[in-house]
């Protein structure tokens, strides 16, 4: 059965169990447990930073209560293989085996078990295929497999025993009973876990319990020599990544760098440039500065690293996690310049032509929703890649058993930590927002009580970077109130976020759950986005984006004001439910945590004891 390599990374990753059919005429579809993937190792994406993403899951995922199983501590940043599925239509690219193998007789209820098994075996009784019983045995320590029956072999009367499943019912739907000549005897299959000892009850194979895929995605940057740079010089490539979004620097300078990076990197007196070539220029009467800039090295009035991490230090001292922020930077600045785009002036100009809605309308109205920026960024490719899974649960805070939830790699021979991913290039709308406008709705809301001048960009950018705290930021728990900058600041675009999915979800012709999102803070700004080929290949969002841009925005900001369930949403629900805000936890960012459309209008929000109130909504 043929199933999309983005389907995949979240159905059929090895130790899960999916639906498989033998060919795509068989009616009959099996449950099978996954074995292996045929695959090559992936090339032309930004390892480092999945890699330095990965690493902080796994330890949000320890801090949350959870417990790491499988993954090796040390040197773990060199432990990581990335791959993708081999097309080879001969050997295919999943590997499966039916599991359980136990079938029964839908007429007279024969249940036999077989070690192992390609195809359904056919009953005594008629002649005809028997039905596999597709329950399975699954554990938040991480064990699973296929359900057993008691025995099938009966030692006094040295013979096979027929089993039958007993009659479905709530007090009996667990067991089977064995025939032995008039004899009847019932049998539990409840069993107890072989690692934890825990009961495990026998759940549908394909039960989405069952597994939970350990997931996140990268925006892949295109421009492989930064890539490179960034492993040989990680802390000057970061450092010039902000330097640049600060204003440090110029974007002609920053390019410079990036196409000539010898004489901005090279810590020695030479800056770059042979001394033979040096002397020569000073023989003739140039001072070694001037010899230097001549060659297309650095003197010291050009921009160097030291000068730079200088800079960046000085503006960014309490900044305790540079590598995320520079990382989240890199993202955007590749959604900012991406290879092709649809710019807001162009989609406003088709729009007066069609519905004569003339530039300041839409200004108008883009600054009712506190957006400065906005555009169509094309051709960007997205990284989706799974290191790792859970069973029972994702969030190991969540887990009521009282034991802790295992997170199990995927291990290649002891040696590798493979790491499953898929490209998906896609299109999306970048939003933008006032930084101005939100630093104002903090003081309003007495999130915040300093002076700030915001007629300074440049302030303004330091203060988004020195007051988030992205180590506070991961997908297993809400942000603490300790950090209600960042909580607020967070919330307030996720659910701002939610609002715009939701809309394009109605204007795009896409369902909200085929939409993702991809959330920076720090600047702060959104990239909305669509998760399906097809909505890519329509180009739904870029559509919508030229054509009905006023109706997408008005949506987003009046749709759910109300919500269907106020004021049990409201009241009880903190203003955020299925009904109004939630999305898919697969399209969700955050595994809708930190929502609340009373950061948009207005209202309390209860969480652990704490109230929040938001006494000025940012779209009110």
């Amino acid at each position: 059965m043929k199933i999309n390599r983005n389907q995949a990374l979240y159905k059929a990753l090895p130790d899960n169990w999916i639906s498989f059919k033998k060919d795509d005429e068989s009616r009959y579809q099996f449950a099978s447990r996954v074995i292996d993937w045929n695959t090559v190792k992936v090339d032309g994406i930004y390892e480092e930073k999945i890699i330095n993403d990965i690493i902080r899951r796994i330890r949000a995922f320890e801090n949350a209560g959870g417990e790491n199983k499988n993954f090796d501590r040390t040197n773990l940043e060199q432990k990581f293989e990335f791959c993708e599925a081999k097309v080879d239509e001969q050997f295919g690219d999943i590997k499966c085996k039916i599991s359980p193998t136990i079938f029964y007789c839908n007429e007279c209820g024969l249940v036999e078990s077989f070690r192992s098994i390609g195809t359904a075996p056919k009953c005594k009784c008629n002649g005809k295929y028997m039905r596999q019983l597709q329950f399975i045995y699954s554990c938040e320590c991480g064990y699973a497999d296929g359900i057993k029956i008691p025995f099938t072999y009966d030692k006094k009367m040295g013979e096979r025993v027929e089993y039958h499943p007993v009659n479905t019912t709530n007090r009996d739907q667990y067991k089977f009973y064995k025939v032995s000549g008039t004899s009847r005897k019932e049998y539990q299959i409840v069993t107890k876990c072989p690692e934890c000892r825990a009961v495990l009850y026998p759940k549908n194979a394909i039960d989405k319990h069952n597994y939970y895929p350990q997931s996140g995605k990268n925006i892949n940057i295109f421009n492989k020599r930064f890539g490179e740079l960034l492993k040989e010089h990680k802390d000057d490539t970061e450092n010039l990544i902000i330097a640049k979004w600060l204003g440090l620097i110029s974007k002609e300078d920053y390019d410079k760098i990036i196409n000539n990076p010898n004489a901005y990197f090279d810590k020695s007196d030479n800056k770059g440039v042979p001394e033979e070539y040096i002397q020569k220029l000073v023989g003739r009467g140039f001072t070694r500065s001037q010899a230097i800039a001549m060659l297309g090295g650095d003197d010291e009035d050009n921009i160097s690293a030291e000068s730079l991490a200088l800079k960046v230090s000085s503006l960014l001292s309490s900044v305790p996690n540079k590598d995320i922020l520079s990382s989240d930077l890199i993202e955007f600045d590749t959604l900012l310049y991406p290879q092709k785009h649809i710019s807001y002036e162009k989609a406003v100009g088709k729009l007066n032509q069609i519905d004569l809605i003339t530039k300041e309308e839409v200004d108008e109205l883009m600054a009712r929703l506190g957006i400065s920026f906005s555009q169509v960024s094309q051709s960007v490719k997205i990284v989706n890649y799974s290191y790792g899974y859970t069973r029972m649960a994702s969030n190991p805070s969540k887990v009521a058993s009282g034991k802790k939830l295992a997170l199990n790699a995927f291990n290649n021979n002891g040696t590798k930590y493979k790491v499953f991913t898929s490209i998906l290039e896609t299109e999306g709308i970048l939003l933008e927002f006032d930084k101005d406008r939100i630093i104002k709705w903090l003081i309003d809301n007495d999130f915040y009580d300093d002076d700030l001048d915001t007629s300074d960009e440049l302030k303004k950018k330091v203060f988004f970077m020195n007051n988030i705290n992205l180590d506070s930021i991961n997908c297993f728990q809400n942000i603490s109130v300790e950090n209600i900058i960042t909580k607020a600041v967070y919330s307030l675009l996720h659910t701002m976020a939610h609002m715009f999915i939701q809309s394009a979800g109605i204007n795009s012709g896409l369902s909200k759950d085929s939409l993702s999102e991809i959330i920076f803070p720090n600047i702060p700004a959104v990239f909305i986005y669509p998760t399906t080929i097809q909505g890519i290949t329509l180009g739904s969002v870029s559509g919508m984006y030229e054509s009905k841009m006023v109706k997408f925005l008005e949506d987003a900001l009046e749709m759910n004001e109300i919500c269907t369930f106020d004021p049990i949403c409201n009241n009880s629900q903190n203003g955020a439910c299925l009904s109004c805000t939630f999305i898919s936890d697969v399209s969700c960012a955050h595994f809708n945590k930190d929502l609340s459309r009373a950061y948009l209008y207005g209202g309390t929000i209860k969480e652990n004891g704490v109230t929040i109130e938001i006494k000025k909504g940012f779209w009110k």
